[in-house]
């Protein structure tokens, strides 16, 4: 006899649906951790392979109000992509993408330049997405990222090159920003 499926509440977060995706990916980290969903979600990146994902993909995106026609769509599939690879995530910080960079830098800043340069340099959102993955996979779990934040800066990204130049200014800032000095005591 077939075990009846376990309902999942629905997360408690705002109606919009980019709130409503992260809190399920968040949700698959547990406890207890879907580590099934997550290897399926990791998946996606690998052609020959994304239809373990597709059941997975479609279920979250529907779920959240998204909706299983953005199936196609790079955004939306990638922010679940993205997570199950690099599960830290940091909600309501004031961090975009150019502040993970720059912690992802550390001290080899210089170094790391011409890697965030490539980030500027995309031209349209799939290279974009790539290249995000790639600094991700390199970034280890001491360093988060906000989801929310990262999905309203890639729905802006691809709505015109005007806003992509936006998204770029906003993590240049960022990333390219010098540290806070630090407070010295006055002298007497």
């Amino acid at each position: 006899m077939p075990q009846p499926s376990i309902p999942i509440p629905p997360p408690a977060t705002s109606g919009q649906p980019l709130d409503r995706l992260v809190q399920l990916l968040v949700n698959l980290e547990g406890p207890p951790q879907d580590r099934g969903a997550l290897s399926a979600l990791r998946s996606w990146w690998r052609p020959a392979s994304r239809h373990l994902a597709l059941p997975v993909m479609a279920d979250l995106l529907a779920r959240s109000g998204i909706g299983t026609g953005r199936l196609d769509d790079p955004v939306w599939t990638a922010l679940p992509a993205l997570f199950a690879w690099y599960r830290r995530h940091e909600s309501g910080g004031r961090t975009n993408f150019g502040t993970t960079c720059r912690r992802l830098a550390g001290d080899q800043r210089e170094t790391f330049d011409t890697h965030f340069r490539r980030v500027l340099a995309a031209e349209d959102i799939e290279t974009l997405v790539g290249i995000i993955r790639r600094h991700l996979l390199r970034a280890g779990q001491e360093i988060a990222l906000d989801y929310k934040k990262l999905g309203i800066d890639l729905l802006q990204w691809r709505k015109s090159p005007e806003s992509a130049r936006e998204v770029k200014v906003r993590w240049a800032k960022e990333y390219f920003r010098a540290p806070a000095e630090e407070p010295t005591p006055d002298a007497p």
